[in-house]
């Protein structure tokens, strides 16, 4: 998995300073929560995602990544 920003205790005091500029650049205008993460975790540990093998995946609100 590829995660985006994530709202986090860990990035709260950057998150003060670099809010407004950050979310310029995610498509959905807002920040990820770790349930995404955990969220994607839990279906790529499923039988769901048994036929999904050396994927890049991206959780990152659309964030353009070169």
């Amino acid at each position: 998995m590829c995660p985006g920003t994530i709202e986090t205790r860990m990035i709260e005091e950057t998150m003060k300073i670099k809010r407004e500029k950050w979310l310029e650049e995610i498509p959905m205008k807002r920040f990820g929560k770790p349930e995404y993460i955990a969220d994607m975790a839990s279906f790529l540990a499923s039988d769901k995602a048994c036929w999904i093998t050396g994927q890049s995946i991206r959780v990152n609100g659309g964030i353009v990544t070169p």
